[in-house]
């Protein structure tokens, strides 16, 4: 099996304090290694004739990509590049937010510089029946989806890969900040985080099926966001200084509320605080998340949002960053629901019953430890938090009796504001993904149980 990750070298080594400089990049992807492949090995076998091997790379317009598909070209890959659009801007109030034609202009250009084709699929029904309609299920709900997460399954490595498959590709490779290894316990290839930190994109990967990755390719793995904006400028690609996007592309700079309530008619309702008291009306129920500030209009403080009701589309909201309603110890999500990139739990979690692991509950999230355990819907249901009875009440559908029907996370430190159906997604200390699942629930936070936060707690998981 081939290790998914291309040459480390594009930049030089420097001093500490010093930039880093360029090497020859001509002289880095001739350089091809003699010697003989195995598991540890960082490149493919040279005795292989990647010129009759066809990647389709999914390009976006942006610099990511582009290199992505550099690197491809230079390691000997026939490469076509391919831009999906997935959304119609057409079909909305206010015009188009996401700049499909510039987007496709910059594909083009980048696939004209390299000497290779570009195409343009359109997938904009896949991603509407696959992606946003059950976002939107979810944010009816009060859920908070994170759409991203739901495109990389459903579309570019399920959709897209197979319209790439029909156009004769042997691999389809991404943009994206990530690796694939080979591990020695299964002998398959396994994701694990990529190298920069900040740029890290495995989160987003988690809920993909593992077996999704087998002909998948991931150029940047093992590469710095400096380093891909570097070598995109040597190489004179007209998106190496072409910003990031951010955000999801439907929505773009606008409004989240003015934009979901062109889909979900508004759920008018009042915050609350957790004694009971009825403030001001709120912007619509399905516009807020658990953790995130509410502008409540003459409070000179920071209020925040720590529950939400839909029987009365109500919004429980507290004072101050440090709050108690905003930590936990504990989450709650469905064994069901949860992807096992292996196909399977964990050895240790099957043998022991727990599993000593990292965590994540947000993109860019320092890693943090935690242990996990499978408990029954019972055990989930009575601890839940009561501050999101449409939580408990999803729980209560399910098998009551049934054991090992929620994972039990129990985290080290505190954690904030976690989010009913964001992933959580666990990682080996190596770096290695376990896999991923959406949150069902947090158990009591600590206003529930009458514990205090300790100074020593931080008030924000702290960003890249």
């Amino acid at each position: 099996m081939l290790y998914r990750s291309l040459p480390r070298f594009i930049l030089a080594p420097a001093r500490r304090g010093q930039c880093q400089t360029l090497v020859k990049v001509s002289e880095c992807f001739e350089t091809v290694s003699t010697r003989q492949w195995s598991s540890t090995s960082s490149q493919p076998p040279s005795h292989l004739d990647w010129s009759t091997k066809r990647v389709v790379v999914g390009m976006s317009g942006g610099v990511d990509s582009s290199v992505a598909a550099l690197l491809l070209k230079r390691q000997g890959y026939k490469v076509t590049g391919v831009y999906m659009q997935n959304w119609d801007s057409s079909d909305e109030e206010g015009g188009a937010v996401c700049p499909m034609d510039s987007e496709y202009a910059d594909v083009q250009k980048v696939c004209d510089h390299l000497g290779i084709e570009a195409k343009r699929v359109n997938l904009v029904q896949s991603y509407w029946n696959q992606v946003f309609a059950p976002c939107l299920e979810d944010y009816a709900e009060g859920l908070t989806p994170n759409p991203d997460i739901l495109c990389n399954r459903e579309i570019k490595f399920k959709a897209f890969t197979d319209y790439a498959k029909t156009i004769g590709a042997d691999y389809v490779a991404t943009g994206h900040y990530a690796a694939l290894r080979p591990v020695r316990e299964n002998g398959g290839l396994n994701l694990f985080a990529a190298k920069d930190r900040l740029k890290d994109q495995s989160y987003f990967l988690s809920s993909v099926n593992g077996q999704a990755f087998t002909n998948v390719l991931f150029p940047l793995g093992d590469m710095l966001k400096t380093d891909v904006r570097h070598l995109a400028a040597h190489e004179g690609l007209c998106t190496a200084t072409k910003k990031d996007s951010v955000g999801i592309c439907f929505i773009g700079k606008r409004n989240f509320a003015d934009f979901i309530h062109q889909y979900i008619p508004r759920q008018d309702g009042y915050f609350h605080t957790l004694e009971g008291v009825r403030m001001q009306p709120h912007q619509g129920f399905t516009a807020y998340t658990v953790g995130q500030g509410a502008r409540v209009q003459g409070m000179s403080t920071k209020w925040f949002v720590v529950g939400k009701h839909k029987r009365d589309h109500s919004v429980t909201i507290a004072e101050g960053t440090r709050h108690p309603a905003l930590f936990s110890d504990t989450l709650f999500a469905s064994a069901a629901q949860f992807n096992w990139m292996a196909g399977q739990l964990p050895p240790e979690l099957c043998e022991n019953g727990r599993l000593r692991c990292f965590y994540r509950v947000r993109y860019r999230q320092d890693l943090d430890e935690c242990t996990v355990s499978l408990v029954s819907s019972h055990e989930a249901r009575a601890s839940a938090s009561k501050l999101h009875d449409w939580q408990s009440d999803q729980l209560l559908l399910q098998d009551e009796q049934k054991e090992g029907s929620y994972l039990r996370v129990d985290f080290d430190n505190p954690q904030r504001g976690v989010t009913p159906e964001q992933a959580l997604v666990l990682y080996r200390g190596d770096g290695l993904c376990h896999g991923g699942g959406p949150i069902a629930t947090a158990a009591q936070t600590y206003y529930e149980q009458h514990k205090a936060v300790d100074d020593n707690v931080r008030d924000w998981c702290r960003q890249g």
